[in-house]
């Protein structure tokens, strides 16, 4: 099942309540397990953004949802570029220590 194509049924938008269309929606990110999709929708009525991920199996669907001001191209940059491990954080608090 191919929800990006077969339909994932959509909430309404937060911010205006609008039903968010097809048209609205864009894959993110390269490959996913099996049954995972990640995906950026924008309102077409306030052009706002939610990024949605979901998880189906064959006895359920899981999905989470999440207020952003992050278009798709911004998805896209970031999901392209070297992930931050922990010792990036551990070197980035030892200079702001000082």
């Amino acid at each position: 099942m191919d929800l990006f194509m077969d339909g994932l049924p959509m909430p309404n938008c937060l911010f205006c309540g609008a039903l968010y269309g097809m048209a609205a929606r864009e894959r993110i990110g390269g490959e996913k397990m099996e049954g995972e999709e990640l995906l950026h929708v924008t309102c077409g009525e306030c052009d706002r953004f939610l990024v949605l991920s979901t998880v189906h199996t064959p006895t359920k669907m899981l999905s989470v949802g999440m207020i952003t001001d992050c278009n798709a191209a911004d998805y896209a940059k970031f999901h392209a570029r070297k992930k931050v491990c922990i010792d990036d954080v551990i070197r980035v608090h030892e200079r702001l220590r000082i």
